[in-house]
């Protein structure tokens, strides 16, 4: 239970990091979290503080859906992930100044490196999932709708309005798109095999 509560708090801390770095380079972010900044520019509010209150109404949309008791678990790793973009946009981000195409490029593939471990360490504990993550089962559920037809028909009607209000969508956009899952699949082969040298798991 500790161990997986490490993963899941390092990995939610890197995530953050990730996000942040990819957001302040302005080279594209993926779809919520161009919508969060989309939001933060257009009505106010910080960027966490909209992706707590949209992964809110997420939260209670999947337990409408799925006609079950909302996860309240899950509220922690919003309330987390919120506080820790502000923390990064804020307080540390805030007083650099990154203009140049090459910092800006460094600065994008630095959050890239850093997002995907932070997503498999968060897989892998397993516990208090981000609403998001659960909205392409639900609506598999509820509708009969395929997974990946649900995630990419949800993606794109927030990547819609993302643009719409003016969010961070760009090439970086397309290239998280078409990265992150291959990316990912790969280091939690890695990561299960390191798992399974040290004895942390069976085969």
């Amino acid at each position: 239970m500790k161990r997986r509560i490490g993963y899941y708090l390092v990995g939610l801390f890197f995530i953050s990091f990730g996000v942040t770095s990819i957001i302040s380079a302005d080279l594209g972010a993926n779809p919520w979290d161009a919508l969060f900044v989309a939001m933060s520019r257009s009505f106010g509010l910080s960027v966490g503080n909209w992706m707590i209150i949209i992964c809110t109404l997420v939260l209670f949309l999947n337990a409408l859906m799925l006609q079950k008791i909302p996860d309240f678990p899950a509220f922690a790793t919003i309330i987390i992930q919120g506080f820790l973009v502000d923390f990064w946009l804020e307080l540390f981000f805030v007083h650099f100044s990154f203009e140049g195409i090459t910092t800006r490029l460094f600065l994008f593939v630095l959050g890239f490196i850093v997002l995907l471990p932070g997503v498999v360490l968060y897989l892998q504990a397993e516990f208090a999932p981000n609403p998001v993550d659960r909205l392409m089962l639900a609506i598999n559920r509820r509708f009969g709708i395929p997974v990946g037809v649900a995630r990419l028909g949800y993606d794109l009607v927030v990547l819609g309005l993302a643009f719409i209000f003016e969010g961070p969508v760009f090439f970086g956009t397309v290239f998280l798109a078409i990265t992150s899952g291959p990316v990912i699949q790969i280091l939690q082969k890695k990561f299960r095999k390191i798992q399974m040298k040290r004895g942390i798991i069976n085969v």
